[in-house]
């Protein structure tokens, strides 16, 4: 933290250097904190091995404090475990240490945020640590975002000194202790001794824990300590900051659910391939996830278009001018995985050429695996609108559907492959080598047509866009 007094704060940091000098990393001295003038350990506490979530916090070389995992890769702590006592400037690097110090894991904080409003002492003494990746194998603690009560029986933990100037940081340990007294935003503990324990210096940022129905939940931040250690200790009421808490978390926060570890899937859904598009037009898209989607952000070429945070996750871009241009839709989950899809469009007047089809296959769309675009002939189809000619067809041969078209029997190149023209009543279709019937043509679910003329045949086959092809073999019985 930053003291208001400059000569207290000389005289603090003479202290430090005197009797709570400590070996960290590399080879520069590593100054633990002092809780009430600088960082606070556990004082008549126990060894603790059942908090995997509660790890070290090395900030800058100068200061070693406790620090809990509370998302995959969030921490909390104390803000001031993470400035420089006399200039105020954030400490660099910040590091988070799981499984002890200094031979635990090491994970590198990618960005480190204080509450604005800190001003020393106890005063929102709180900081966010984004880690560069996720913690793997160990569950965060829950943050609480409901009041502690007075008299309450909590647990104290921290990897500070066991008594003033001891030297003795690193080791984690936790103490049971009663809520004397609470402010909106300060916890305050009293004493140590017999069954209860108290913070001292290294223990600043650590956690306290209370039982909520039979959980343990994180309801405080140790802040500063009173006196010499051991006689009165102070925390942070997280619940008084949990929006701020949240909002830096940026939905890597845990809330009690199974722990997400993985991230979500997205696709572009609309527009469709070969669809035109005027300057107005809709976009959907569809996202999963194992545990939940918080968020999906649209960017148009880079530019954010709008943001959903529920189902469904629909926009509209607006006053697009005519060429080509990429979406983007990035989803998000409660533990802040994000992951993303692309799709590119045109913008067009209406009869211009459609890029060319992107390849049929889809895993990102666990219910769809392959969903393939509006196809050319010989693909597989449903109904009319997967085929680019508007003619979804059924060869009752193979008992499989494809997309086909018209052609002229005076011209077999119109046919690709080794598919050739052959007559369908009074039309021709192209289709795989089968002999056909001279009234061929039937739709609507396999249904024939009133065969009042081949003409009604032709308007239904068009109308419809499911073609039937009957062999000549099944016809012989």
């Amino acid at each position: 933290m930053r003291p208001t007094d400059k000569k207290a704060n000389n005289i603090s940091w003479l202290m430090v250097l005197a009797g709570s000098m400590l070996w960290g990393c590399t080879d520069a001295p590593v100054l633990v904190d002092e809780l009430g003038q600088r960082q606070s350990a556990i004082i008549n506490g126990s060894l603790d091995v059942t908090h995997p979530a509660v790890g070290a916090l090395h900030s800058g070389n100068k200061a070693a404090c406790t620090a809990t995992l509370v998302g995959t890769r969030t921490v909390l702590t104390a803000a001031h475990c993470v400035l420089d006592a006399d200039t105020g400037a954030m400490l660099q690097p910040v590091n988070f240490y799981l499984g002890g110090f200094p031979g635990g894991t090491k994970y590198s904080a990618s960005s480190v945020v204080t509450h604005p409003a800190y001003a020393g002492g106890n005063l929102s003494d709180l900081a966010v640590v984004r880690l560069s990746q996720d913690v793997q194998g160990v569950q965060p603690m829950q943050v609480a975002n409901n009041a502690p009560q007075s008299g309450e029986t909590v647990l104290l933990v921290g990897y500070g000194l066991v008594g003033e100037n001891s030297g003795e940081f690193g080791t984690k340990r936790k103490a049971a202790n009663t809520i004397g007294k609470m402010t909106s935003t300060v916890i305050t503990f009293y004493g140590a001794g017999g069954t209860e324990g108290n913070v001292c210096n290294g223990d600043s940022g650590g956690p306290t824990f209370a039982n909520r129905g039979g959980k343990e939940v994180m309801i405080g931040v140790h802040s500063t300590k009173g006196g010499v250690c051991g006689q009165e200790g102070h925390d942070m009421r997280v619940d008084a900051f949990y929006s701020w808490i949240s909002g830096q978390a940026q939905g890597n926060l845990y809330t009690g659910g199974p722990t997400d570890q993985a991230p979500p899937q997205v696709k572009i859904t609309k527009p469709t391939y070969g669809e035109v598009l005027g300057p107005v037009f809709n976009v959907e898209v569809k996202a999963f996830d194992d545990v939940g989607v918080t968020r999906v952000a649209l960017f148009l070429d880079g530019k954010k278009v709008g943001e959903r945070t529920q189902q469904p996750f629909a926009f509209q871009a607006q006053n697009i001018a005519v060429g080509a241009y990429t979406l983007e839709a990035v989803a998000f989950d409660q533990a802040g995985h994000s992951s993303s899809a692309t799709a590119s469009i045109s913008v067009q007047s209406q009869g211009a050429t459609p890029p060319p089809p992107p390849p049929s296959e889809d895993p990102q769309d666990p219910e769809n695996p392959a969903t393939p675009s509006p196809g050319t002939y010989g693909a597989s189809c449903g109904v009319s609108g997967d085929c680019q000619s508007g003619l979804c067809a059924l060869d009752t041969v193979t008992g499989q559907r494809f997309c086909t078209a018209l052609c002229d029997l005076a011209g077999q190149s119109s046919c690709p492959g080794s598919a050739v023209c052959q007559p369908t009543g009074d039309k021709a279709v192209c289709a795989p080598l089968h002999d056909l019937d001279d009234d061929a043509l039937a739709g609507g679910c396999s249904v024939g047509p009133d065969r009042g003329s081949a003409a009604s045949g032709l308007w239904l086959l068009l109308g419809l866009g499911l073609l039937l092809l009957r062999s000549s073999r099944s016809r012989r019985r």
